[in-house]
C-alpha cells in the first residue's frame, strides 16, 4: 500500500510540473502577441491572403461617375423610345457608341469601364438601336405619314446607318401615295380627254419631284 501511495504522489507531482510548464508557455505566447499588437507589427501574408484583401477592397469601392452614367444609358433610351422622342434617342445612342469606342481604344490611360461593363453596354445599345430602326421603318410604311414626319424618319434611318433601307422605304411611300392619288383621279366623261391626261401627268411629276 505504501508503494502505491508513493507512486501516485510521484505521478501527481510530474503532472503538476507539466501543467506549470504549459502555463508558462502560454503566458510567453500571450506576452509575445501583446507585444506585436502594441508595436503595430504585422504578420507576413501569403499570396492567397493578399489576393483576398485586394478582392474585398476592390469590391467595397464605390462605382465611378462613368460607371454610373454607363449603367443609366439603356434606361434613358427605353424611356425615350417609349415616348417616341427620336432625336433625343439618337443623341443618347451616339453618345453611348462614342463611349464604347473610347473605352475600346484605351480611353487615353484614364480609369474607365471594365471589359464586362463595355460588352454589356454595347449589347444594350445594339438591341435598342435595332428596336428604333424597326419602329422608324414601320412608321414610314404607314399611309398617313407625310411631309416633315416622313423626312425626319428617313433622315433618322440614314443616321442610324440604314441608308439603303431608308431610300427603298421612301420610294415605296411615294409610290403608294401616287397609286392612291391615281385611284382618286377617276376619269369621267367630262375629264377623260386631255384634262385627265394633264392631271395624271401632274401627279406623276409631282411624285417624282417629292421623291428626289
Amino acid at each position: 500500500m505504501g508503494v502505491c501511495l508513493c507512486s501516485t504522489s510521484q505521478e501527481i507531482l510530474e503532472l503538476e510540473g507539466e501543467i506549470d510548464n504549459m502555463h508558462r508557455l502560454l503566458l510567453s505566447h500571450a506576452a509575445l502577441i501583446h507585444s506585436l499588437a502594441e508595436s503595430g507589427a504585422a504578420m507576413p501574408s501569403g499570396p492567397t491572403e493578399t489576393f483576398s484583401k485586394e478582392f474585398y477592397l476592390k469590391d467595397d469601392q464605390k462605382p465611378t461617375e462613368l460607371e454610373i452614367h454607363a449603367e443609366k444609358i439603356p434606361d434613358i433610351l427605353d424611356v425615350l423610345l417609349a415616348e417616341r422622342k427620336v432625336e433625343e434617342a439618337l443623341a443618347i445612342l451616339e453618345e453611348g457608341e462614342q463611349l464604347v469606342a473610347e473605352e475600346h481604344n484605351g480611353n487615353d490611360g484614364n480609369v474607365g469601364l471594365t471589359q464586362v461593363a463595355i460588352s454589356e453596354l454595347q449589347e444594350a445599345l445594339s438591341e435598342r438601336k435595332s428596336r428604333l430602326v424597326n419602329d422608324l421603318a414601320e412608321s414610314v410604311q404607314q399611309p398617313t405619314v407625310r411631309g416633315s414626319e416622313l423626312r425626319s424618319a428617313i433622315a433618322a434611318l440614314d443616321r442610324l446607318g440604314d441608308g439603303p433601307r431608308a431610300h427603298t422605304l421612301l420610294l415605296h411611300n411615294h409610290y403608294d401615295r401616287l397609286q392612291q392619288s391615281m385611284r382618286e383621279l377617276r376619269p369621267s366623261g367630262a375629264t377623260y380627254g386631255g384634262v385627265y391626261t394633264a392631271a395624271l401627268s401632274q401627279l406623276v411629276f409631282s411624285a417624282i419631284a417629292q421623291a428626289r
